[in-house]
């Protein structure tokens, strides 16, 4: 399974916390781009360093979890994906402003702009619609 979801990065975790699942595809139905990467993390989007505390989003791939669990299992040493939810670089074209964890409301719904988010050609993150 392919999985979509928006955290905290917390250095040396290689998983990011899950703060919100956005969604979650069979491997074989995604559609979206997959890069996958170890740590040291790199933003797709600015190819600036994730620091510890981001908020980001990233995709896993793995299996599906036993009921009542929601991180695909063996998810290995790699995310397929990760960039900062307000990415700086997307910021400058899109007025959208970076933040770090803690620095707001924890509220993981709390992305504005997902509007402007699904517009951003490099943004994978369009699939948020459903969760607005």
């Amino acid at each position: 399974m392919v999985q979509v979801a928006r955290g905290c990065y917390r250095d040396p975790a290689i998983t990011p916390t899950l703060e919100k699942v956005d969604s979650e595809w069979h491997e074989h139905c995604y559609e979206g781009e997959l890069t996958p990467q170890s740590r040291p993390y790199i933003c797709h989007t600015c190819n600036q360093p994730i620091r510890d505390g981001d908020f980001v989003s990233y995709i896993t791939i793995g299996f599906a979890p036993e009921e009542g669990y929601l991180r695909p299992e063996q998810r290995g040493y790699e995310l397929a994906r990760i960039e900062h939810v307000r990415c700086p670089a997307r910021a400058s074209r899109y007025g959208r402003v970076g933040r770090r964890c803690g620095s707001e409301s924890r509220n993981a719904d709390s992305v504005e702009g997902n509007s402007s988010c699904r517009s951003a050609p490099s943004c994978f993150v369009h699939h948020l619609a459903s969760a607005i």
